[in-house]
């Protein structure tokens, strides 16, 4: 007697593998799929994730730049994952490899910061920088990370020239005098007036201003000191001058003569 195949039991057999490999191959392709997707997107459970805001290029204020100047480079981060998180922005000098780091900068989830960091330019003309993120607390985005670079001038050029005085006893001394300051930024300067007598210095007065570009004529009026020789003297306040500029200027006075008849319509000019 011929043993009867047993044909439904293989086809059963076979459909079962078929339909294990086939569920296998799906949860494979999800696991790839979710797999690829945390390399750019927040993990919906506990990943911290940071991304650009807005444009995602770094913005450089300050310019233009002259050497001895302060400049910031800043860029909006958001959160997009589920955890509050701690970033850093560092910029390269690929020139000189100066590296700069800025103070952590704290990110709830949901929300977006800008984040800076302030640099002096110490390099004449074209200068590199390196830039990034840093986080320890979760994951960066490659587009948190660049190049930028600055064009350093050299320091600007400025003097200060005393031109005329006029002495009264009734009006004071009054002191004509000009400053000059190159193409280029607004400037602070301290603005120091000196006496000398007897071979001793000493502060008149001292004044904070501002030097716009170009040549400026003003005048100033100290008074009735007893001086010998007066000196006006500019020094900068928070940037690097051009080793060019003169930053002082002095005259020797004549105090006018006091007439004990009338003192008071008596007054010298002198024009330098």
């Amino acid at each position: 007697m011929r043993e009867r195949k047993n044909y439904p039991s293989k086809i059963f057999l076979i459909i079962s593998i078929l339909a294990l490999s086939l569920f296998l191959s799906v949860n494979t392709q999800i696991l790839e799929i979710n797999d690829t997707s945390k390399k750019y997107h927040s993990d919906p459970n506990n990943l911290t994730y940071f991304d650009s805001a807005g444009s995602g290029k770094i913005a450089i204020s300050g310019e233009p730049i002259y050497l001895g100047d302060n400049f910031k480079a800043s860029i909006l981060v958001s959160n997009q994952g589920n955890n509050s998180g701690n970033i850093f922005l560092f910029i390269q000098n690929n020139q000189s490899s100066e590296l700069f780091q800025s103070q952590s900068e704290f990110i709830s989830s949901g929300s977006s910061i800008e984040i800076s960091i302030s640099s002096t330019a110490t390099s004449l003309g074209k200068n590199i920088f390196d830039w990034w993120i840093y986080s320890d607390d979760g994951t960066v985005n490659d587009s948190l990370s660049g190049r930028f670079e600055i064009n350093v001038l050299n320091p600007q050029i400025f003097d200060i020239s005393i031109e005329s005085y006029e002495w009264s006893i009734s009006e004071g001394l009054v002191i004509e005098y000009s400053t000059f300051l190159s193409q280029g930024k607004n400037r602070d300067v301290i603005f120091d007036i000196l006496g000398f007598q007897e071979n001793k210095k000493f502060t008149i007065q001292s004044l904070n201003l501002v030097l716009d570009p170009g040549i400026r004529q003003m005048s100033v009026n100290i008074g009735n000191p007893i001086v010998e020789f007066i000196e006006f003297s500019l020094i900068p306040n928070g940037w690097i001058p051009n080793t060019n500029s003169s930053n002082s200027s002095t005259i020797e006075l004549t105090i006018p003569y006091i007439s004990p008849i009338n003192s008071i319509n008596l007054s010298w000019r002198y024009i330098l």
